[in-house]
Parts: structure tokens; sequence; C-alpha cells
């Protein structure tokens, strides 16, 4: 799927009305949009947080890779 990405001057970004609300929960680790969408029940938490932020899954990835291996 193409996605479109727009880079916007600070101002702008914070010209919009997103920037002045702030969500009434404590889930804010990824950042105001998903912490908006958690306070509306729209998504659950462990639906917006990536599995390469688990310790284990990135141990588990790091030896599937050979990462600390020392093989090239």
């Amino acid at each position: 799927m193409l996605r479109r990405i727009f880079i916007l001057l600070a101002e702008t970004a914070y010209a919009d009305p997103i920037a002045d609300m702030l969500p009434d929960t404590l889930f804010n680790g990824q950042g105001r949009v998903a912490a908006l969408a958690y306070a509306a029940g729209l998504r659950p938490a462990r639906e917006m947080i990536p599995p390469f932020e688990d310790e284990a899954w990135l141990e588990a990835e790091f030896a599937r890779r050979g990462v600390f291996s020392g093989r090239d």
C-alpha cells in the first residue's frame, strides 16, 4: 500500500487543534495520537505497541539473526 508522507513546519503542526488535546490517560509512550485513540476507546493498548519494543522479542530476533554470535 502506497502511503504519502508530508513534512510540515513546526508552526503548522502546532496550529492544528490536535496539538491542544491532552488525553486523560497514562498511556502516553506511543505518542499523542495513540494516547488519544486509546482514551477514546478506539484501540486497545496492546494493538498500538509494536513487537520490537518487547525485550523477549528482541532477544529472539537477535538470536535468529546471529547478532551476538560472532558470525558475519
